[in-house]
Order: C-alpha cells, then sequence, then structure tokens
C-alpha cells in the first residue's frame, strides 16, 4: 500500500498564525494595543508608529482614550475655534469645517469636517459620532480619525491629518491664519494629499452648527 505524504509545514504555519492572529486578520491600531511592539503585525510593511491606525497611541504621541475630544470644560484664553474655509486634496476633492483646540487640556472639544468624494474615497463628514480628534506629536498635526461606513474600504481606518505651518499647537487670536497641509487615507493606503487651504481663528458664537451648514 502507497501512503499519502502529509505536508506539515504549511499546517504549522497555519496553526502559528491562528494561535498569533486569531481567525481574523492580523490588525495593528492602537485599540489592539500593539503599537509598540517592533512587529508588523498586519503584515503591511510598516512598524508600530508608521501605522495610521497607531495614530492615536500614546505611545506613538496621540490619546488613545475613548473620551478624547469629547471633554467640554475649558479655561479663559486657551480655546481657539478654526475654520477651514475650504481645502482642495490632489484627488481634486475638497474639504471645509471647523474644530476647537484647547490648549490648557491639550484636546480638540469640537470638531466637524466635511470633505467630498475623490475617486478612492467616498464624502464623509468627521464629527463626535463617527471619530476621534487629537493633536498627535508624533505627526505633528490635528488627527481626526474614524471608521470607512461605505464604499470598497468599509470598516477601515479613514484618517485626516491637518498640518500647518505652526509645529505645536497653541492658543490663537480671532483672525489669525495658518496655511495647511496635510493627507487623508484609509489605513493609509489610499492617500491624498491637501495641496491648498487655510483655517482662520475666529471669535466665539462665529461657528455654525455643522461643516454642512458651511457654504
Amino acid at each position: 500500500m502507497t501512503r499519502a505524504r502529509v505536508h506539515t509545514r504549511p499546517i504549522l504555519a497555519s496553526l502559528l498564525a491562528l494561535t498569533l492572529f486569531g481567525c481574523g486578520a492580523p490588525r495593528e491600531n492602537w485599540a489592539e494595543g500593539n503599537c509598540d511592539d517592533g512587529l508588523d503585525n498586519d503584515l503591511d510593511g510598516l512598524l508600530d508608529c508608521e501605522e495610521a491606525e497607531c495614530g492615536f497611541a500614546e505611545v506613538c504621541g496621540g490619546e488613545s482614550s475613548l473620551d478624547t475630544g469629547f471633554s467640554s470644560a475649558t479655561a479663559s484664553g486657551a480655546t481657539t475655534q478654526w475654520v477651514l474655509d475650504g481645502f482642495t486634496f490632489n484627488d481634486g476633492g475638497t474639504g471645509k469645517g471647523f474644530f476647537v483646540y484647547d490648549a490648557s487640556m491639550d484636546q480638540i472639544t469640537t470638531w466637524s469636517l466635511c470633505v467630498t468624494a475623490g475617486p478612492q474615497f467616498p464624502a464623509m463628514v468627521y464629527d463626535s459620532t463617527t471619530s476621534h480628534a487629537a493633536w498627535n506629536d508624533y505627526h505633528d498635526a490635528y488627527s481626526f480619525s474614524g471608521t470607512a461606513i461605505v464604499g470598497p474600504y468599509s470598516n477601515s481606518y479613514r484618517i485626516l491629518r491637518i498640518r500647518t505651518s505652526a509645529v505645536e499647537p497653541a492658543a490663537a487670536q480671532p483672525d489669525d491664519s495658518r496655511l495647511v497641509s496635510g493627507v487623508e487615507c484609509v489605513n493609509c493606503a489610499p492617500l491624498r494629499t491637501i495641496t491648498s487651504g487655510e483655517m482662520v481663528a475666529v471669535s466665539e458664537g462665529q461657528l455654525p452648527s455643522s461643516c454642512e451648514d458651511m457654504p
């Protein structure tokens, strides 16, 4: 009788993968707590803080608390209301909106940012119901992170990072303005870059209720 030869290496490799990562695909993000283990957990060539999904991990300069950005406490003179009255992506998409940064707490307390669709990006509204927000020291950017809920990248991390000429966030006076740059990405590929735009500090009471109410 001829006995069938069993190749054990693929089986062992599969068992090892299941042991390490479970039945689903491996992930690398702040929620999984593996942003500082020195491993490429999701096998995409990026390690730890290089991952867009690790942008909110404390070890990467972010704030991983689920309460990030939801506090309403402010200190007099420390809060700046920023309005982005139109910015443009390299794929033809545009964005607009506002956010409130409290320098005394180093938190973004309110935000509403609308971005239009591009070839690989459905339109999206970043606000407190769809995303988290924080200043990210690792990327020197105001970061807004949510979950893509429609389109080919559904249930993937979608991140908008807005950088300005000021490396460190700080309180500003009304009418202060800063040119903006940055990126929006999903996991972070595909990616589109902000090619032009400006944000302006405004006085209290001048913010709309939502980016969708802006012209």
